[in-house]
């Protein structure tokens, strides 16, 4: 719970810190909307987590969350450039990742990659390639098939729901081994992307293009960097605990 703690302080101080130099550099250019630059820091705390993550789970040899991590860490770079660029294909890119990881990164990948810590369980490298390239073509067809349009949005709310189970899973198993305070926070994450992803096709937040941080993207962007980063520490104390138990 301390190095929760500390890393939320560790990627705050370094959000605020970019998102200072990025005040300079949008002065400088003229960029100077506040909403904007308020979104670029949410992008910057975001990625801050995921880099966090990928570092660690590579370190971990968990190949499969590493590339999970590392592929959202791709997509919020581009996207944090994206906010000075403003250039299409960066914005395309971000939209395919995102598409890649709600159809079934951040669900199936998250739940094949904890099976190291559930079930002592680890895939090889062949298994997770095969697994990755078929979650890209049926995100590729999604994103860039015509007929695929009108269902996108339920394929994506069902993919999430059916993600749900595994995240109450987690919250009784944090607590089962003592852990109740990241049981709680896992909680919280379970709520807040229940409530993201029921909203996120199907209902625009009234003011959404004026609010500063009741907008979908600030949202989105705050609440997946708090949830990938209490889904990595769930990870560590599952981790812990089997250790503590003998069991790897």
């Amino acid at each position: 719970m301390q190095k929760l703690s500390e890393s939320l302080g560790w990627t705050l101080g370094l959000t605020l810190a970019l998102a200072a130099a990025a005040t300079a550099v949008r002065a400088a250019v003229g960029l100077t909307d506040l909403k904007t630059l308020i979104q670029f820091g949410a992008c910057v705390f975001f990625l801050s987590t995921l880099v966090f993550g990928a570092f660690n789970f590579f370190q971990k040899r968990n190949l499969i969350l590493f590339a999970e991590w590392a592929l959202m860490s791709v997509s919020l770079a581009n996207l944090t450039t994206w906010t000075f660029t403003q250039w299409q294909w960066q914005y395309d890119f971000v939209l395919y990742l995102d598409a890649f990881s709600r159809v079934a990164g951040m669900n199936m990948l998250v739940v094949f990659g904890f099976l190291a810590v559930t079930h002592n369980f680890r895939s090889s490298v062949l298994t997770d390639l095969f697994i990755f390239l078929g979650i890209g073509t049926i995100a590729a067809i999604l994103m860039y098939v015509d007929y695929m349009e009108p269902i996108r949005p339920y394929v994506f709310f069902a993919a999430f729901f059916m993600f749900v189970p595994f995240l109450i899973m987690l919250t009784w198993k944090l607590f089962s081994i003592g852990n109740r305070a990241l049981g709680i926070h896992m909680a919280i994450t379970t709520l807040l992307l229940t409530y993201l992803h029921s909203i996120a096709d199907f209902y625009s937040i009234p003011g959404d293009a004026t609010n500063l941080f009741y907008n979908f993207a600030f949202m989105a962007l705050t609440i997946w960097a708090y949830g990938y980063l209490v889904i990595y520490f769930s990870y560590v104390a599952l981790e812990r605990h089997n250790v503590s138990l003998g069991r790897n």
